[in-house]
């Protein structure tokens, strides 16, 4: 029987969640890209349940973290962006 690792499921996850993500500009392929590279990482230092537990926490996490950020850059722009009614119509 031929023994296929982990890692390379893992990579190619990777690999084709960051095209995606780069292509579309959504954040959530990316959050999954990460997910998956240390989930390969896990997998090739201890194969088990834990690569699994990696990618969900890890893609999780970077979610909750982009989330954050796109929500405080909203925030700021909204802060500085003139208000409509305050623009001269000349």
């Amino acid at each position: 029987m031929i023994e296929f690792q982990h890692y390379w499921i893992w990579l190619i996850v990777a690999f084709l969640c960051g095209v995606i993500g780069f292509v579309t500009g959504m954040p959530l392929p990316l959050c999954i890209a990460v997910g998956a590279l240390l989930a390969a990482l896990t997998s090739v230092l201890i194969q088990g349940v834990l690569e699994l537990v990696t990618f969900f926490i890890v893609t999780t996490f970077t979610w909750i973290f982009t989330n954050a950020i796109a929500r405080k850059r909203r925030k700021a722009q909204e802060l500085t962006s003139p208000d409509c009614d305050e623009q001269d119509d000349n």
